[in-house]
């Protein structure tokens, strides 16, 4: 009863925050997935590391280098968004990607292609999709008012983490009633192809609620976000779970009781953001 208790309000204060920072105003959306990037590096880098290590000896993915480089190419991205610089500087992010190349050049270490590989996979992995949500969200300058933001500017953030939602939720309900056929037992023992199919139905169902509710895209487009939070998000989530397999641990970290940490919360919805914003582009 007392985890259960723990896991429910962490769980509001989780949906309030987050709700409330991406709403709120452009500004506090930016500073709240600025954090969230930031935390879901700072995971992943604590537990990568012994993916490869063979007798103690082993690669070495290097944290604050991780760290500072995917601020940076964060920061371009929403300069990018909020109309300070223009679009061409998106090609900066490119060369920040061999820095850490670089540094293991620097540093001889015997090591270097295995510590600049997991340097730079964080990048991509983590680094990049959320540079790609700041386009997403912020397709002009205008929308730094507040009051268009709220109709516009938000939406499709707002509407695929509900998507995501409920497609984790019903394909975790789906496969405990009626799961048989397990997924991918490997890496994650509890998905099933049952709890798939109902979780991508109701992904389905919420986007016609949210074409009905929210407007702003056609319905074509809500269906493909559907789509996109329940074979993309799904992935995602295998993902992660085979990199904490590989490691043996539960959770990437306690930053939410009975929730665990940043990456997963947030796994599906890292891998969702680019095949998102792609579908945007395609369809805008």
């Amino acid at each position: 009863m007392k985890t259960l208790l723990t896991r429910s309000l962490s769980g509001a204060v989780f949906a309030a925050v987050m709700l409330l920072g991406i709403v709120f105003h452009p500004y506090t959306f930016a500073a709240l997935f600025f954090v969230i990037c930031m935390g879901c590096l700072w995971e992943y880098y604590t537990i990568v590391t012994p993916l490869y290590s063979l007798n103690r000896i082993g690669a070495n993915a290097y944290r604050v280098l991780g760290i500072a480089v995917g601020a940076m190419i964060y920061l371009i991205f929403m300069a990018i968004a909020f109309g300070w610089v223009g679009v061409w500087t998106m090609w900066a992010v490119m060369p920040l990607l061999f820095v850490p190349l670089a540094f293991e050049l620097l540093s001889l270490s015997p090591h270097a292609i295995r510590n600049a590989a997991l340097t730079i996979t964080g990048l991509v992995y983590i680094g990049i999709p959320f540079g790609l949500l700041m386009l997403m969200a912020f397709s002009s300058a205008h929308e730094v008012d507040s009051a268009v933001w709220r109709q516009t500017g938000c939406v499709p953030v707002l509407g695929l983490m509900l998507l995501i939602w409920a497609n984790d939720t019903f394909a975790y309900l789906g496969g405990s009633l009626i799961g048989r056929n397990k997924l991918y037992p490997e890496i994650s023992p509890g998905k099933t192809w049952e709890g798939f199919a109902v979780g991508a139905v109701f992904a389905l169902g919420v986007a016609y609620l949210l074409y009905l509710g929210l407007g702003v895209y056609a319905l074509h487009v809500w269906l493909g976000l559907g789509l996109i939070a329940s074979v993309i998000g799904t992935v995602g989530d295998l993902f992660e779970s085979m990199i904490k397999r590989n490691v043996g641990i539960k959770d990437s970290g306690n930053i939410m009781p009975g929730h665990g940490g940043f990456l997963d919360r947030f796994d599906a919805f890292i891998f969702c953001i680019p095949f998102a914003w792609v579908w945007l582009v395609l369809v805008s």
